[in-house]
């Protein structure tokens, strides 16, 4: 299970990159991973060499993941406050049913500072100026995720 979440940190924990690229029509890639009761799908849109925007949506099923509902809660309520304190970012949870947790975290990288996101550890320290697209999937592929172009 450990393993599993640390897949899910890796979607987040993304690749920093240096150059400016030129401006194109965004792009969405779909990124998804299913293990132990918890399905991972992230969408990333991007220019083709930047990623603009990420929206991560973790569906568990408490019964599957061998987490209990008030682990899950009180993990969710501790990503709720560090996160709803940077700027361009979102985070929701709700539980579906008794047995179903979402949540969801949206990044804006036009709107949110990559310091920010480097300090608080959901972004790889070093110097970046945005996040590129091409680092963020090899990672994703090393840490056993899926990724594919949306159509």
């Amino acid at each position: 299970m450990k393993k599993l979440l640390l897949s899910c940190l890796a979607a987040l924990c993304l690749v920093g990159c240096s150059s400016t690229p030129k401006e194109e029509d965004l792009k969405k890639t779909v990124c998804t991973l299913e293990d132990s009761g918890v399905i991972v799908n992230t969408v990333f849109e991007h220019d083709g060499t930047k990623v603009m925007k990420q929206t991560n949506t973790n569906t568990i099923t408490i019964s599957e993941s061998g987490m209990t509902k008030e682990m899950i809660e009180a993990a969710a309520k501790t990503a709720n406050e560090a996160y709803g304190a940077i700027e361009g970012m979102t985070y929701t949870y709700e539980f579906k049913d008794d047995d179903t947790f979402v949540e969801t975290t949206t990044i804006d990288f036009t709107a949110a500072s990559i310091a920010d996101l480097q300090s608080a550890g959901i972004v790889e320290a070093g110097e970046a100026d945005y996040i590129g697209i091409k680092e963020t999937l090899e990672l994703n592929n090393q840490n056993g995720i899926e990724c594919k172009d949306a159509e």
